[in-house]
């Protein structure tokens, strides 16, 4: 489990941590990992228009780990944390919705991008939230040439713009989260 923290609370966080498994009487065997990362502008990035400090709590394979996590994630969230999106938590969307502040922004442009959310799965649903702004009927679109639904291509979008300026034919997507670094994924014909 990880968690960012406003930066101005890593110190109180880790302190309340400390008390709190001083106190469990839990056998903690693995570090606590920190670190920092400055604010960036990427919609959803646990580092979002914030200095962040990173806590991280593990235990080891096979080691029972629920009751360490939920009593951490307690302390984390009490801090507006933002979980790190690729490990254990247990926030929703409406949570999400109150600590990034363009979490919005995010989900009016999923609502454009995939109005049928083929790009959905439980997690999503329980992380992005499910249906928005009264999308439930949204119908398929139009028939190609060949008869058949063709979503399955990348077309070009204006969405994402790097500032060099993409080809005509590319999306430019952010980097790994918090990297500050930008990728381009062409589009498919």
């Amino acid at each position: 489990m990880e968690y960012a923290v406003p930066r101005a609370a890593v110190v109180e966080a880790l302190r309340e941590l400390r008390a709190m498994v001083d106190r469990s009487g839990l056998r903690v065997s693995f570090p606590v990992e920190v670190r920092t990362a400055p604010a960036d502008d990427i919609t959803l990035s646990t580092a979002s228009g914030r200095d962040s400090a990173y806590i991280a709590v593990h235990m080891f394979r096979g080691t029972p780990y629920q009751r360490y996590f939920t009593q951490a994630e307690r302390i984390f969230t009490a801090h507006e944390g933002r979980p790190h999106w690729g490990k254990v938590h247990t926030r929703d969307a409406e949570y999400f919705s109150r600590v990034y502040p363009r979490f919005g922004e995010f989900t009016a442009l999923r609502d454009r991008l995939d109005p049928e959310r083929r790009f959905q799965n439980d997690y999503l649903r329980r992380v992005l939230g499910g249906v928005t702004g009264g999308r439930e009927g949204v119908k398929r679109d139009e028939p190609d040439r060949t008869g058949e639904h063709r979503r399955d291509r990348l077309e070009p979008s204006k969405t994402f713009r790097d500032r060099s300026g993409p080809a005509e034919n590319s999306r430019v997507r952010p980097g790994p989260m918090g990297s500050g670094r930008v990728r381009t994924v062409h589009a498919i014909a």
